[in-house]
């Protein structure tokens, strides 16, 4: 897929932790088929690195440095993050590269593809199960289950209701809110529009944080920091948030009563 000789630059002493974690990743480019999940991992250990920096990291986001050091498109970055954050979680409720590795047997395409699936019907997927297979399974659970919660009667099989609105203010988007049950469980899955802002707000916040300085003796602003974090701008991106997280935290417990009351 890569030569090496062209992308991998050679290691040195005074390599930087980013330019080694690349490098490495580059390396494992190479031979992506047998490396994803490490790939992956290294990816997200990135990740955690930068938002640890906070504004002394030379890159705003994980988005940025992987585009700028690997060419990744956003969406293959967050699809990364997504395997090891899905994946990787063990038992403890940690990640872990050990527990990543245990889905070792299953091609990339395929775990992204099942990313979107409830963890019953993850279970239903096996290793020589092709993409286009559980592209199939997908669309026939989306044909075959109810678009509209039932008012009356216990149900044991999901149903589900996707409720779509507008936030009003500087930030005018569309969210999507859907609600499910699985196993018995009621769930309130967000749209990646608003795990976006979510992710990009934190980060502005973390920047935030290390401008106070937080880890000196000194906690004092600048021109540039007032200039940076506009207090209109942050309260209404933080409006903006709340809205959506109000919508699903009511849709939740509205839906739960309904449910509760139909089990009568």
């Amino acid at each position: 897929m890569f030569n090496k000789t062209e992308i991998v630059p050679k290691r040195s002493d005074t390599m930087t932790y980013f330019e080694a974690a690349f490098a490495s990743i580059k390396s494992d480019l190479c031979d992506i088929a047998d490396t994803y999940l490490c790939i992956a991992y290294k990816v997200h250990e990135i990740d955690v690195r930068i938002r640890k920096d906070g504004k002394k990291c030379k890159y705003k986001n994980i988005v940025e440095a992987c585009e700028t050091e690997l060419g990744f498109k956003k969406s293959t970055t967050y699809n990364m993050l997504n395997i090891v954050k899905t994946y990787g979680v063990d038992d403890k409720g940690r990640i872990s590269y050990q527990q990543l590795c245990t889905y070792s047997h299953y091609s990339y395409s395929q775990l992204v593809e099942m990313l979107s699936l409830g963890s019953a019907q993850r279970s239903e997927i096996k290793p020589d199960t092709s993409v286009s297979a559980i592209r199939m399974l997908k669309k026939s659970n989306e044909k075959d289950e109810p678009k509209t919660f039932q008012t009356s009667g216990k149900s044991d099989t999901s149903v589900e209701k996707t409720e779509t609105f507008r936030t009003f203010g500087n930030s005018d988007h569309v969210y999507e809110i859907k609600s499910f049950f699985e196993d018995g469980e009621l769930f309130i899955e967000v749209d990646d529009e608003f795990t976006e802002e979510v992710d990009v707000f934190t980060d502005d916040l973390c920047d935030f944080y290390s401008a106070l300085g937080t880890a000196s003796s000194q906690h004092y602003l600048t021109g540039a920091d007032f200039e940076s974090f506009p207090p209109d701008k942050l309260e209404e991106r933080f409006k903006t948030i709340m809205a959506v997280y109000r919508q699903a935290y009511n849709s939740y417990y509205n839906q739960l009563e309904r449910e509760n009351k139909s089990a009568v």
